[in-house]
């Protein structure tokens, strides 16, 4: 491991401290140093060749919410995950990370966030509900529909915490609340589309993309 990090960013490591090791701090502010170390234990592709992407920035789409942030957690919980499933599946792959288990890697973070997000906003989890299984992006009418098929024209009651902010504007509410959350993201057409972070933790599909997580 010492070699690979002196080879990939030009300086040594340090010796680890209570097991623990750590980068410099210049490579710490180096995204590219970062990128080089990142791909150093994942291969240069998330599959064969370069139609599927590269693994640094893969990653990184996939667990940003729709304002483009990423929380240490849910990036500690896709790589742990990624290593695991790797050891147990792919215990002769070349690169210490498989692709196929950075994918699977990734779930984990979107169940983890979606429940910190129902402890702050217990209405969000009553209102995805009746999306579950629906592919997104998609017209912001399919989603009214699943939505008046459950519940009609009344907004559900949300027991225990507020109700969401602009809950008295009727759907139309609902959904500008769900954009302020990044949960939602509109586009350009004015379809409603979901970061991948918040789209597998709530169980939606994309044409393509990966599965949604299984409904409890």
């Amino acid at each position: 491991m010492c070699d690979t990090y002196q080879n990939a960013v030009g300086s040594s490591l340090s010796q680890p401290v209570e097991g623990v090791w750590t980068i410099s701090d210049s490579v710490k502010r180096d995204t590219g140093a970062q990128r080089t170390l990142f791909t150093e234990i994942t291969g240069q592709w998330m599959g064969r060749d370069r139609r599927r992407g590269v693994p640094y920035t893969w990653t990184v789409s996939h667990l940003a919410d729709g304002r483009g942030r990423i929380s240490p957690r849910s990036f500690l919980a896709a790589i742990r995950g990624a290593a695991e499933d790797s050891r147990e599946r792919y215990p002769d792959h070349v690169y210490p990370l498989h692709y196929e288990s950075i994918k699977r890697g990734v779930q984990k973070p979107s169940e983890i966030r979606v429940s910190e997000l129902a402890e702050d906003y217990p209405w969000v989890r009553t209102v995805m509900g009746p999306l579950h299984g629906l592919s997104v992006p998609c017209g912001f009418d399919i989603i009214e529909q699943r939505w008046k098929e459950d519940w009609g024209k009344s907004i559900p009651d949300v027991q225990p915490g507020l109700p969401p902010e602009h809950h008295e504007q009727g759907w139309v509410g609902i959904r500008q609340d769900l954009e302020g959350l990044g949960i939602f993201q509109p586009m350009s057409d004015r379809r409603v589309n979901m970061p991948d972070l918040y789209r597998v933790g709530f169980g939606l599909g994309r044409r393509d993309g990966m599965k949604p997580a299984r409904k409890s």
